[in-house]
């Protein structure tokens, strides 16, 4: 059996996994594991079409997490991963 390539993405959906992403990355190696709740700063993300726009001290809280592994033989294996996030306070 021969080892295939694998890809890595990432999307981030704001409010619901049914919108579109806002947010698209690939990587040839894995994305840290990530959980609901857990928080993400959204300032690196400049080109990103939040609605509403995140003000300062403001976070994005991760409300949903989905995995897509595909395979497509002799050419390479896939994973994705799909953040819902929403707004909130850094305190929240």
């Amino acid at each position: 059996m021969k080892a295939l390539p694998i890809t890595y993405h990432l999307e981030i959906s704001q409010d619901s996994l049914r919108n579109d992403p806002v947010v698209s990355l690939e990587s040839s190696t894995p994305f840290q594991t990530f959980a609901v709740g857990d928080k993400l700063a959204w300032a690196g993300f400049s080109d990103a079409a939040w609605y509403p726009e995140p003000r300062n001290g403001q976070l994005l809280r991760i409300t949903d997490v989905l995995h897509y592994m595909w395979d497509i033989p002799e050419s390479n294996i896939g994973h994705k991963i799909r953040l819902c996030v929403e707004l909130c306070e850094i305190d929240d």
